[in-house]
């Protein structure tokens, strides 16, 4: 039976929550002490992912340590899940939104507004 709900797997991420502070360059995410926290995600474990983030955020000589965060603010709408979605045994679906945010398994960080092109 064809199911329209995606399937979410594992993505090997840990979301820090919000005040941890995000390791790309410019980027003040949960610098600051007002209320205005964002989620984080550490690196991937899988070596190839992991390598793809630090890629993508371009810091020199950057080696991200396990608690090492990227804010959501860095990643395109399309890599984060905002609801789970589950097909009942009568094939109606059950849509619940997520009271915390994850990332999808293909995710990388790929906004950068402070940091030239």
């Amino acid at each position: 039976m064809w199911n329209p709900c995606p399937t979410l797997g594992n993505t090997g991420l840990i979301i820090m929550g919000k005040g941890r502070k995000c390791c790309v360059p410019g980027c003040n995410s949960n610098y600051n002490n007002t209320d205005n926290y964002v989620s984080s995600f550490t690196f991937p474990k899988d070596a190839t992912r992991k390598n793809q983030w630090e890629k993508s955020i371009n810091r020199t000589d950057f080696i991200p340590s396990s608690t090492a965060v990227v804010s959501i603010r860095h990643f395109s709408s399309e890599f984060i899940i905002k609801e789970d979605c589950v097909v009942r045994d009568d094939g109606s679906e059950l849509v619940v939104p997520r009271k915390i945010q994850k990332l999808t398994n293909d995710a990388y960080p790929s906004i950068f507004p402070n940091q030239p092109s």
